[in-house]
């Protein structure tokens, strides 16, 4: 008979006969790699995939007026402040390094590790990510407060989203329905408050942590009305 400690509170006694061969899985990242998917929030604008929040703002974007003059494009967006202490060091491509086997664009989400797996070919890269020279910290996700603090003073913990959008002036078009652009502006606003996960797969909202539970609703029918 085996006593697994498993904290300071209490002894389980495992009666099993079975030796256990898999360790346990990971089940809350299956939810937090869904959410990462859809915000990809650490991903360059240029790498991102066309799906989640990307692949929502392509279904609605472009968008032109009835005459045909004026055109609002979607160019990217960016989730949340990255940056170092001090902030000199500004931009999600600071924690970025490039692959040094297949060229691509790596995350280094332990900065304090000597290497970064590569998530396209696997290969083991040398972390050589930006320091600053000033206060000697690499640039990170920067939140107006911590977790510790939104459930103190309840507040939801989240990060500002950013969107950069062109706007397209035309001339009227001339007899041959070729349209003249007269001007072109691009700009990045400030679009709303993103809710952070946490390691542990939740969210704190007003102060309070909550988790996202899908549930299976029964439709009507011969059983059930």
């Amino acid at each position: 008979m085996d006593v697994m400690t498993s904290n300071i509170y209490r002894k389980r006694v495992d009666f099993s006969k079975i030796k256990t061969y898999l360790p346990m899985p990971n089940l809350i990242d299956i939810q937090r790699k869904s959410y990462d998917d859809f915000l990809q929030m650490r991903e360059l604008p240029k790498d991102r995939k066309d799906t989640g929040l990307q692949a929502a703002f392509k279904s609605v974007f472009n968008i032109e007026d009835y005459r045909g003059l004026a055109k609002l494009e979607f160019v990217e967006y960016s989730v949340g402040d990255w940056e170092c202490k001090c902030g000199h060091l500004k931009g999600i491509e600071h924690n970025r390094i490039q692959c040094t086997q297949c060229g691509a664009s790596v995350y280094v989400e332990d900065t304090t590790d000597s290497y970064a797996t590569c998530e396209k070919c696997g290969y083991r890269n040398e972390n050589t990510v930006d320091i600053c020279p000033i206060c000697e910290t690499p640039a990170g996700l920067k939140a107006a407060y911590s977790m510790e603090e939104c459930e103190e003073r309840g507040m939801t913990y989240a990060v500002p989203m950013k969107v950069r959008f062109r706007l397209t002036i035309f001339e009227e078009p001339d007899t041959a329905g070729n349209r003249a652009i007269r001007d072109i502006k691009e700009q990045e606003l400030y679009f709303g408050d993103i809710p952070v996960m946490t390691e542990r797969g939740t969210f704190i909202f007003n102060g309070t942590e909550r988790v996202v539970v899908n549930q299976l609703n029964r439709s009507p029918g011969v059983f059930y009305k």
